[in-house]
Order: structure tokens, then C-alpha cells, then sequence
């Protein structure tokens, strides 16, 4: 597929992500009243906990199988729960172009704006 950049701006539009979930094999056990000590010791709000917090505050920790291998590019790989990991996956070559009528645009943003200097553009050459 060819790149067709944005008629407005001229960038490329946004890659086209796949995401792909690993469940654990054997779940965690999370700590609730250590994650809780930890929250009001840093004078935090209570939030849920991202990353390797997950990790840092389970009595038992989550135990994984290995992803299955790709050729693709890998771009990002994230704890989504306690028992879920997720990662978004590329193959390099795919993109999400919003077509619209004038061309591709990379957002919808541009596709406004460049409607809106069109018609400025057209209010100008008949005054």
C-alpha cells in the first residue's frame, strides 16, 4: 500500500495498531491493604495501579507464558490488570488514513481545517 500523506498538513496518518492479550497462567493474589498503606504514605488519591505496581503490591505474583513469537514490529508492551498484559503490535506497513471527499487527512482535525481554508479560500476569490 502506498502512503498517501495528508493533503493538510503532510503528515502520515496514524499507524494501524493490532493488540494482543496474555492471560496468566496462574493468577495473582493483590495486596489491597499494602497498596492502600502505600497511597496514603505519598499523600496520593486513590487510583489504580499501573505498571509494575502490580508486581510491587501482590502477595503472589502473576506468572505468565512466553507471547507467542512475531514477525511484527512490536511498538509497546503494558500490564493492563492484574492477570492481563497487552501489547500493540505493527507490521510496518499499515496505516488508518480518515478518507474523506478533498483526500486523505491523518485526523479529523485536519480534514475540518483544510475544508474551512477551502472555503475561505473560494469567499475570497469571489469578493
Amino acid at each position: 500500500m502506498k502512503i498517501r500523506n495528508c493533503v493538510n498538513c503532510g503528515k502520515t496518518p496514524k499507524r494501524d495498531y493490532q493488540e494482543e492479550k496474555l492471560k496468566a497462567i496462574e493468577p495473582g493474589e493483590w495486596d489491597s491493604q499494602s497498596w492502600r498503606n502505600h497511597l496514603a504514605e505519598n499523600q496520593m488519591e486513590f487510583r489504580h495501579p499501573r505498571g509494575n505496581e502490580f508486581d510491587r503490591f501482590s502477595i503472589k505474583k502473576a506468572i505468565f507464558p512466553e507471547w507467542p513469537s512475531t514477525n511484527l514490529q512490536i511498538m509497546s508492551e503494558t500490564r493492563l490488570y492484574m492477570d492481563v498484559k497487552k501489547r500493540l503490535v505493527w507490521d510496518g506497513a499499515s496505516y488508518r488514513p480518515f478518507r474523506s471527499g478533498g483526500g486523505y487527512f491523518c485526523t479529523n482535525r485536519c480534514a475540518i481545517q483544510f475544508a474551512t481554508n477551502v472555503a475561505i479560500a473560494m469567499d475570497r476569490k469571489q469578493s
